[in-house]
């Protein structure tokens, strides 16, 4: 079985516990993003409606995310076994932006308690919600953890993610490029601190009669701080995670999968299973954010400009004139025909020629 590596020659529960307390080390690896657009781990540049909440649940189980290996050969795991409970939740603005939270709970050999509560935001800057888009995040995580368990860090910590999304026909790639910050925690030969993170997660509609939708994603860290975190094999953890998603009724979606680790970085379990549930409760909307809800706004997805024109019906100036001016009219002989002022016009000529 694979273990993760923390090559130590004389380490207690004492001396950790130490450690912990002058920094924190959280070896809970698994912090899916609060809104409803994430694939697991990895997030993309989706932004939910205006003033649409959501939460969500995620259970998560990892065998022996932290592992000691003695000189003479021996394992000790210091981490036997964590199963984390993430409760998140997250409200879209104006449908560019996001703001949300994630509270963590985790359970442990060593005790069950809270992890470091996340605060973020998110900001459409580039594309639509269909097609490519690009966003940027912004994330706060604060020291509620029990650092001694393992649960989290005693100091505020501050990232940065860089998230595009590319539509390839039915399925989506998403890049999470980010940078964390946090005070440097040395654990003897185990130094933990800032960290750049690298995913790169996919989504496939494979049955779109019932929204079934897969996903796979990669997800890795690297150590930052100083060269000794840069070069050492356990400030590296990489994984990998397979799920599925599936919604069972109007607003509600369950979800499902696993993964591995695949380098020995701590944090990193053997195995990893999951699931969870997002519920995106319905209201009424307003999506366009002008005061008029959506079951009454003739143009939900624009916003009225309030010029004093038929301010009640939703529909900025343009789009009303624009509307009316399109509008279709039926003849008996031609069917459906679309005059132009143009072509009224030259209707009225020909008539008036006609007549002389």
């Amino acid at each position: 079985m694979r273990r993760t590596p923390l090559p130590l020659l004389a380490v207690s529960i004492m001396l950790c516990t130490d450690a912990s307390a002058k920094g924190g080390l959280d070896v809970q690896r698994f912090r899916p993003p609060p809104g409803p657009q994430a694939l697991m781990t990895v997030d993309r540049a989706r932004i939910g409606e205006h003033l649409q909440p959501g939460v969500g649940l995620w259970i998560n189980h990892g065998s022996e995310p932290l592992v000691e290996h003695h000189p003479d050969g021996r394992e000790v795991p210091l981490v036997e076994a964590q199963t984390g409970f993430d409760l998140t939740g997250a409200v879209g603005l104006w449908g560019r932006a996001e703001v949300g939270f994630a509270l963590p709970l985790s359970s442990t050999d060593k005790g069950f308690g809270a992890g470091d509560v996340r605060l973020s935001g998110k900001l459409r800057v580039l594309g639509d919600q269909t097609g490519d888009a690009t966003a940027i995040r912004a994330e706060v995580s604060l020291p509620t953890g029990d650092a001694g368990a393992f649960l989290g860090s005693d100091a505020v910590g501050v990232s940065g993610w860089y998230v595009p999304t590319w539509v390839l026909g039915p399925m989506d790639l998403s890049l999470n490029a980010g940078l964390s910050y946090r005070p440097s925690v040395q654990l003897e030969a185990l130094e933990s601190g800032t960290e750049a993170h690298l995913g790169l997660g996919a989504g496939l509609e494979v049955m779109p009669s019932s929204g079934l939708r897969v996903a796979a994603e990669i997800n890795g860290s690297s150590g930052v701080s100083s060269l000794d975190a840069l070069t050492a094999t356990e400030t590296k953890p990489v994984e990998t995670l397979f799920g599925a998603h599936l919604p069972l009724f109007e607003g509600f979606r369950a979800t499902a999968g696993g993964g591995m680790a695949l380098t020995e970085g701590y944090g990193t379990p053997s195995w990893r299973v999951i699931i969870g549930a997002y519920w995106e409760p319905e209201f009424s909307r307003d999506q366009d954010g002008d005061g008029l809800l959506d079951e009454v706004d003739k143009c939900p997805e624009q916003a009225e400009d309030k010029d004093g024109l038929a301010d009640d019906d939703g529909c900025p100036r343009t789009t009303s004139t624009a509307t009316a001016s399109s509008t279709p009219r039926t003849s008996a002989r031609d069917g459906p025909r679309t005059w132009t002022s143009s072509r009224i016009a030259m209707a009225a000529r020909t008539s008036t020629t006609t007549r002389t």
